[in-house]
């Protein structure tokens, strides 16, 4: 998994590339939690190269929003495959989510 992280004024956005398996999910959640705990709190997740979850990413999805919450953060996903957004709509993460189509809605998103 390729993870490309890219800042806009306060925004980091993080591009996802490959399967978020058990296999790669420990390190991109190491990376994600780094990035919360060094302030860069509001975070755009990028899924728009990201063909398939597994519960290790859902999981890693739960922790990073625990995280961002008390540090007043937020974290919006983007441009999600309909089998990816099927999976978080089946295992209820929707609604702890936004979820916008596109890298430029989710930045608009966070500017609000």
């Amino acid at each position: 998994m390729e993870v490309i992280e890219r800042t806009i004024g306060f925004i980091n956005i993080v591009s996802l590339n490959g399967k978020v398996d058990s296999v790669q999910t420990p390190a991109v959640q190491r990376k994600l939690l780094q990035l919360l705990q060094s302030g860069k709190k509001y975070l755009i997740l990028d899924f728009g190269e990201v063909s398939f979850i597994a519960s290790m990413g859902l999981r890693m999805l739960l922790i990073l929003a625990k995280q961002a919450k008390p540090l007043h953060g937020r974290i919006i996903l983007c441009r999600m495959s309909p089998s990816v957004h099927k999976v978080l709509e089946i295992a209820g993460f929707l609604p702890y989510f936004d979820i916008c189509e596109s890298v430029e809605e989710a930045t608009r998103a966070m500017l609000d």
